[in-house]
């Protein structure tokens, strides 16, 4: 196979996992998994002030050490695929954080990228908002309505960058 580390990336809800771990059965290999708890989500989620650079950061650095991972342990000698791409990061910064705190985000982004393998192939999954907005939803397993959940206009926002 010509591909040995191979992205997946789509807003939330499009399939990105469940393709991830299709093809990681389909081509025997390994699967990495965007690490979905964040401790800063809920808070993000509920508007206070900060959370959003918390919730970021959070994300930014356990994907920085996910990805230097698999460079340093040469996982890409069999082939690796990722239900996220690292860049997709800087999409929700843009979206999600003022002028001074993308100003920071932007600055420990261009020290961490650097380290990052390059995916051979990214595939991108779409989905209109409001059948993302039903995956997202049917997948809840919390019985509060308003835990973990995007607003329907967050969603559409980050469906269309």
């Amino acid at each position: 196979m010509l591909f040995r580390y191979i992205a997946i990336e789509g807003p939330i809800g499009a399939g990105k996992t469940a393709l991830a771990a299709r093809l990681g059965a389909r081509l025997d290999a390994s699967v990495v998994r965007e690490e979905a708890e964040n401790p800063f989500l809920a808070d993000f989620y509920a508007d206070r002030p900060g959370a959003a650079l918390q919730a970021q950061l959070f994300y930014l650095l356990t994907r920085h050490r996910q990805q230097t991972a698999l460079r340093q342990a040469n996982l890409f000698t069999q082939t690796t695929i990722a239900d996220y791409l690292f860049d997709k990061d800087k999409i929700f910064a843009y979206l999600n954080l003022d002028d001074n705190e993308l100003f920071i985000y932007q600055r420990l982004y261009d020290l961490l990228v650097r380290d990052v393998p390059p995916p051979d192939l990214v595939l991108y999954l779409q989905a209109p908002t409001d059948e993302l907005l039903r995956r997202v939803h049917s997948r809840r397993r919390d019985p509060d309505p308003g835990a973990l959940q995007p607003h329907r206009d967050y969603l559409r926002v980050l469906n269309e960058a």
